[in-house]
């Protein structure tokens, strides 16, 4: 009895220090620099970022810092790119982030070759670990293949081993199209989307409009359009009807509630259509359950707003 009691107290003090490392884990993907002469390809340096914290964020392990709150610090304190891996300014970032790790990178262009380059930085000692960094070297037409490998060696560093689950997820997210244009369009999509303004989402819409045209089966391209036409309708609806600065009549305010009605309509198809292409991914859920939210197929206690239904 004493000799079990000892193994078990042994098995918990030796897994103890893992737990707790992962639940202090947290890591903030930044944007790379281009430190290569080609300017064409600029739109890379938020594309990796936002796919390696797309996909790294489905490993339960990790817990990474939403792409949109990087983007909102970064803007407001004015940091450069060559600020994020700076010793000095890496633990103001992770303070103003909360994480306590710093992944940045950067990539190179030559001809049809692009190199990356990872590092982490240790947030409260500001300290570059070398051990960690990783890098990948192929065509660029094949970067999603880069962006695989990239994610492998960075889980290898960290000595974290993932199920067979979240590995077929990760390949779906990181592989959902084969097309540059496409990917570059979603890309373009999500920075507008994320300026949370009525010109924002009308922009998005028209670059995820392309993102589809480029490739029909882009399902990540048709949850932005989802979740975009969604704010869309809210946000035209809130100005029309709560705020009513038209100073309409009841009967044009209904006609007109009607016309974001059928946005949302818009909107649940959008998201229909990803889930027809790709059910499992978490992005494509998201999208679903916000445009029910807001036609109110999920009803919520509290909610503000409800579009007119009768």
């Amino acid at each position: 009895m004493k000799q079990t009691l000892l193994i078990l107290l042994l098995i918990i003090s030796l897994c103890f220090p893992v737990f707790a490392q992962e639940e202090d884990f947290r890591l903030a993907i930044m944007p790379f620099e281009n430190i290569g002469d080609s300017k064409e390809y600029e739109w890379i340096s938020k594309g990796v970022s936002e796919t390696l914290t797309k996909s790294l964020s489905q490993i339960t392990a990790l817990h990474l810092v939403d792409r949109s709150n990087i983007d909102q610090i970064l803007a407001e304190w004015e940091f450069a790119l060559s600020d994020l891996a700076n010793q000095e300014t890496a633990p103001r970032i992770g303070s103003l982030l909360s994480a306590n790790k710093l992944l940045t990178g950067s990539y190179q262009i030559s001809g049809n070759e692009i190199l990356f380059n990872c590092n982490i930085t240790d947030v409260e000692t500001g300290i570059l670990e070398q051990d960690k960094s990783v890098s990948a070297r192929g065509s660029i037409n094949y970067i999603f293949d880069l962006y695989e490998i990239l994610i492998d060696e960075l889980l290898i560093k960290f000595n974290i081993e993932i199920d067979e689950e979240e590995k077929v997820l990760l390949a779906e997210i990181i592989q959902s199209t084969d097309s540059l244009e496409a990917y570059k369009f979603y890309l373009q999509g999500m920075e507008a989307l994320r300026t949370f303004t009525l010109e924002g989402y009308e922009e998005a819409k028209d670059y995820f409009f392309e993102a589809t045209f480029e490739d029909l089966s882009y399902a990540l391209a048709y949850t932005g359009l989802a979740e975009a036409t969604t704010y869309l309708a809210y946000e035209k609806y809130v100005i029309a009807s709560h705020i009513n600065i038209y100073g309409e009549n009841d009967s044009i305010k209904y006609k007109r509630e009607q016309e974001y009605l059928d946005l949302y309509v818009e909107a649940l198809g959008y998201a229909r259509t990803a889930s027809a292409l790709a059910p499992r991914l978490p992005d494509v859920q998201r999208a679903l359950t916000l445009t029910q939210y807001y036609l109110g197929v999920i009803p919520r206690p509290g909610l503000a707003f409800k579009p007119c239904l009768h």
